[in-house]
């Protein structure tokens, strides 16, 4: 009946029981394609990135994937602005880049292929290299690709969409980031180092005079 109604008030009714722990699963699943269904796109994704996120759902997060993004039509696509669009996709890279779900991956990875023509050689599609270990068929036609591809293209070529959506999370082989204390320390320290390099010169100096 809600799905029915399209009544966007129901939408925290909707996200509750997503994500009540003691529903059955079914139940879950349901009020998640529901809220999918009626909510914009914007909300929709966000709903998406915090369900994948949720280590307590167990199965269906590639087809709520699959559902979102059979919603991202030419025409639902051009009604969102240019900042709204890149939010999207900012989501949906992020998930990508995140899940432990093969298939939840591999259809994002489809689907930017066609949004985002710098997608094809970018770190960020290079993650889904973890996933090409030894599997079924279906992993290996799927990902062994990705990494052969991957394989030929050196670190330098690669393209880094964070310049193009900044809110990207960060690598798995990114350099894990400084302390801002210890930057700090750093700083100070080479400060100390000049003053007193500073005070020798002028020691010197001051011998040499006559």
């Amino acid at each position: 009946m809600v799905e029915k109604l399209g009544d966007r008030e129901a939408l925290p009714f909707l996200e509750e029981k997503s994500f009540m722990t003691n529903a059955p699963s079914f139940i879950r699943e349901r009020a998640a394609e529901i809220y999918i269904n009626i909510a914009d796109v914007e909300d929709s994704v966000l709903f998406l990135a915090k369900y994948c996120d949720d280590p307590t759902v167990k199965k269906g997060k590639w087809l709520l994937i699959q559902q979102y993004l059979d919603r991202l039509t030419p025409e639902v696509k051009n009604r969102l602005s240019s900042d709204a669009l890149s939010r999207v996709h900012t989501v949906l890279l992020t998930i990508m880049q995140k899940t432990d779900v093969r298939d939840a991956a591999n259809r994002i990875n489809l689907y930017m292929l066609q949004a985002v023509p710098q997608y094809t050689n970018s770190v960020q599609r290079a993650c889904l290299t973890r996933f090409a270990t030894e599997g079924n068929a279906w992993v290996t036609n799927t990902f062994h690709p990705i990494k052969a591809h991957f394989d030929v293209i050196s670190p330098k070529q690669r393209i880094d969409l964070r310049k193009r959506f900044p809110d990207l999370p960060p690598l798995p082989d990114d350099a894990p980031a400084r302390s801002p204390v210890k930057v700090a320390f750093a700083i100070i320290a080479g400060i100390v180092a000049v003053v007193a390099a500073w005070f020798v010169l002028r020691r010197k100096k001051a011998h040499e005079t006559p």
